[in-house]
């Protein structure tokens, strides 16, 4: 009897239905070609509950009567593993059981059974397959899955290691070079069901004693929907819906799992959302080191975590030509696997299957792409076309005298290479000793600038010239590094190239040019590659601010002795309407929030750090933070911060910012406090009443100049009575004050306080507006006439004489501090006399041009004080703040 194929769907629900028409679909024949058996048994039909019994169906919810004659044979970091035979098909197993411990907790019970799952799910011949996924009532969580008897791939590249005669011969490179295929296969197989590994390595390869390769333990692995390309029916079914499996594989908290030597540096950052496919290829070119060195590790063993991590971020370690000089590894091999261990993702093979065509290719003598050898490719073409040698050898001899003049040619071309390199290094040095210097760190924290950037900027252009000229000197010297290191392997020019190469680099260091960085890491052959090793060798320090150069970032390290509230965020410019931080230019965020110490790795940029006491005192502190730096902070909150006072952090600032293309020069300044806006009049009234003397209060009482019917007139901001002469009022700046008045105000709040009252440095000043960056005007780069009163600001008819001190929310600095671009001009001392004098006037006022609201502009002290007042500075112990 044949019956016709059925597409009807069964309706669970309903019994009836169900029972019917599965019933009939065993029943019946659904192909034509299919061999009938007819019933010829005239013996009683057996029921149920008989059937069950002859089966022996277990119950699967005991580990008696399911498995028997149990022995472990591996432990793990979630569970045991067994040798089991199982009650039902009599078969050998191995069999997972939960640890106890863990086997209670929700997160470890989900790990354990998505593990199950995954395994499950990825049906491939080189991925072990699970049966059963089960609860024991005394166990706990178990499954089952095939028992593979043979070795790891680990035991196997150990007895190759130690020279075992039979494993040399069971082992030849092309066996491993075939169990490796097998991995990529189970490997891209996972990827196009969107999971990714993240912990192979030779220890979780199993070969069978038949040949069989399995890869084992998907207790890491990660899956993405979006990434599964299977089709409807065939996708990965993980329930994700449900609260038991909403896993730790799509979160965005940094997470450090795997085996160091073979994580990849995404890995190794705890990125998640960065691990993919190009994740497992790391791994899986880690692994192909192993199986063409015969070593367990590109590293040293015993070596520490956290210097296997450094190195593996640098790329620091030996090629395998180098490793293994005894296993004669071709250099195509060598190209091919490192290629998969870069430490950048764009320069890896984008898919497992890449990777493995490569290795078919060179085990079929196929070219590789990778490397493009055309001696080796013509020896590979001949091999597989035996007759042709006999036809080209007289086409080969006339090539070798063309080959030998062309290496005259080259040879000749090198030397004027050489001899360019060597002129570039001898006219360089001399300007990169100068900028070095002028950029350096001022140790001795003495340094004063005298009157600001308009006067020394002839420096700053001669600077500027010397920075474009070994800009462009770097560039050249580059170019020709590469022609150099296109035409010649011979190391006599390696000395040079080393000099030459070496200047390039700490050039880009110096002037932060990430771009000279990732052109120089690209090159991975030839003499320019073995120079670059040879620099990079043994400086971990020069590795990391490399790696750091090359994703344009900085490290910042902040320490403190409490547990103050951190807020990290991104500065920008006010002047720019609806100012945004683009995706990617924070960590994990545009903000974070930390509790006492942290520290983060930072895209290059001007940060804030606002730290919050448990007495709700604020301190910020600025962080300018380019490309390559690694900035260490150590702070102390202060034990109290006077009234209408801010705290400003010691460190380093840019001094002599005139314009955009300035560089500055970096300036030590010791933590102090200074008030966040200008001594009023009110408060320098209250110390004007305290003067007694006659001759004092005559000298102490401000002079006010007036112009009126074309005359001017000097008359005092005081009257006998101590009122206040208008047009002014006790909130505005005070204005008119001498040296000796201002002076006279700080040694009174000194007596008053007990504290060390005085006038502000002009760097102090300098500072508070500027932070630790660049910035041209306190609230950013672009002038505008409404944010400070200037004499262009729009609103200038109503304050014809000032206004209240903090009227002007955007004239207001990073650190907090009010009116340090207009309102009025600021009384400051020198450190260093600057033609006699030892005061001078900082910022502009409602009298001046907009050429005044620069940050750290400053003009002579002169005796029309109508627009002139003051601030003082409150003198603290210093911290310390390094930046290297």
């Amino acid at each position: 009897m044949v019956r016709k194929k059925t597409t009807d769907k069964i309706n669970f629900n309903d019994e009836t239905q169900k029972s019917k028409l599965i019933d009939d679909m065993v029943t019946g024949v659904v192909d034509p070609d299919v061999t009938v058996v007819k019933n010829s048994d005239n013996s009683a039909k057996l029921s149920n509950e008989e059937l069950q019994k002859k089966i022996e169906q277990p119950d699967w919810s005991k580990l008696e009567g399911c498995f028997s004659d149990l022995n472990v044979i591996g432990m793990g970091g979630m569970g045991t593993v067994f040798s089991a035979k199982d009650s039902l098909f009599y078969r050998n197993v191995a069999l997972k059981i939960m640890r106890t411990d863990l086997r209670n907790q929700d997160k470890n019970v989900n790990s354990f059974i998505r593990e199950a799952r995954i395994t499950a799910q990825i049906d491939h011949p080189n991925i072990v397959p699970v049966y059963n996924l089960g609860v024991f009532q005394e166990m706990g969580p178990y499954f089952s899955m095939k028992k593979v008897d043979g070795i790891t791939l680990a035991e196997i590249l150990k007895g190759l290691e130690n020279n075992n005669e039979k494993f040399e011969h069971d082992y030849s490179l092309r066996r491993r070079l075939e169990i490796f295929i097998n991995i990529c296969n189970g490997v891209a197989f996972a990827h196009s069901k969107g999971v990714v590994h993240c912990d192979l390595k030779p220890g979780n390869i199993m070969i069978g004693n038949y040949g069989e390769v399995f890869i084992m333990d998907w207790g890491m692995a990660i899956y993405r929907s979006e990434k599964d390309f299977s089709s409807k029916n065939q996708k990965i079914d993980l329930r994700e819906k449900d609260e038991l499996f909403q896993t730790e594989s799509v979160s965005q908290q940094p997470i450090v799992n795997g085996t160091p030597a073979y994580m990849a540096p995404e890995q190794i950052f705890g990125k998640t959302d960065s691990i993919d496919e190009q994740t497992d290829v790391y791994a899986l070119g880690v692994m192909l080191y192993a199986i063409l060195t015969c070593k367990q590790s590109p590293y040293p063993s015993k070596l520490p975590a956290e210097e296997i991590f450094n190195r593996a971020l640098a790329g620091d370690f030996l090629p395998p030509r180098k490793q293994a000089k005894k296993r004669r590894i071709s250099r195509e091999l060598e190209i091919v696997c490192l290629k998969a261990m870069s430490p950048y993702k764009h320069e890896r093979y984008k898919s497992v299957r890449d990777l493995m065509q490569d290795i078919r290719n060179i085990l079929d003598m196929n070219p590789v792409e990778v490397y493009n050898s055309p001696v080796l490719n013509f020896i590979k073409y001949c091999r597989r076309h035996p007759m042709i040698p006999t036809a080209l050898l007289g086409a080969v001899i006339t090539l070798c005298v063309f080959y030998s003049y062309f290496s005259f040619v080259n040879m000749m071309n090198a030397n004027t290479l050489h001899e360019v390199l060597i002129l570039a290094n001898n006219e360089s040095m001399p300007m990169f000793t100068r900028m070095s210097l002028e950029l350096a760190h001022n140790s001795d924290k003495k340094i004063e600038i005298g009157y600001g950037s308009h006067f020394d900027e002839s420096n700053d252009f001669e600077l500027k010239n010397i920075s474009v000229k070994l800009d462009l000197t770097c560039r050249q010297s580059l170019e020709t590094l590469e022609k150099l290191n296109n035409i010649t392997n011979n190391r006599k020019y390696l000395p040079q190239i080393i000099k030459s190469l070496d200047f390039c680099i700490n050039y880009s260091l110096l002037t932060h040019n990430s771009e000279n960085i990732k052109k120089i890491q690209a090159v991975d052959t030839g003499l320019f590659y073995t120079a670059y090793k040879k620099i990079i060798r043994n400086n971990l320090k020069l590795r990391r601010k490399l790696q750091m150069l090359s994703i344009n970032s900085g490290e910042v390290e902040f320490k403190t002795d409490d547990d103050s509230e951190i807020f990290l965020s991104k500065q920008i410019d006010q002047d720019i309407p609806d100012s945004k931080i683009t995706d990617g230019e924070n960590i994990n965020s545009e903000m974070m929030v930390k509790k006492g110490s942290f520290k983060a790795i930072l895209k290059k940029g001007e940060y804030s750090l606002l730290i919050s006491n448990k007495k709700g005192q604020n301190v910020t502190i600025p962080i300018m933070l380019d490309a390559g730096d690694n900035i260490e902070i150590s702070f102390q909150f202060p034990s109290n911060i006077p009234k209408d006072c801010v705290y400003v952090h010691e460190g380093e600032y840019y001094s002599n910012i005139f314009n955009h293309y300035s560089y500055g020069k970096r300036i030590y300044v010791n933590s102090f406090f200074v008030l966040e806006r200008e001594v009023t009049i009110g408060e320098y009234l209250e110390f004007f009443k305290t003067v007694k003397d006659g001759k004092q209060r005559e000298m102490l009482n401000p002079d006010l100049l007036f112009h009126r019917d074309g005359k001017f007139y000097i008359r005092k901001l005081f009257s006998e009575d101590n009122k206040i002469m208008g047009p002014y009022s006790a909130d505005m700046p005070l204005v008119g004050i001498s040296v000796e008045g201002a002076t006279a105000f700080c040694d009174y709040m000194s007596r008053k306080f007990n504290m060390k009252y005085r006038l502000p440095y002009f760097t102090e000043l300098e500072k508070a507006a500027r932070g630790s960056g660049r910035r041209l005007f306190v609230w950013g780069n672009r002038y505008n006439a409404s944010y400070a009163l200037l004499a262009d600001n729009p609103q200038i008819k109503d304050f014809k004489f000032g206004a209240p001190v903090k009227s002007f929310p955007h004239d207001y600095s990073l650190y907090g501090i009010y009116d340090l671009s207009g309102n009025v001009r600021e009384l400051v001392q020198l450190k260093k006399n600057f033609n006699g004098d030892k005061f001078a006037v900082y910022g502009g006022s409602y009298k001046n041009t907009s050429s005044y609201a620069k940050c750290g502009m400053i003009s002579r002290f002169a005796e029309n004080r109508t627009d002139i007042g003051f601030r003082y500075v409150i003198e603290i112990p210093s911290t310390v703040q390094k930046k290297h």
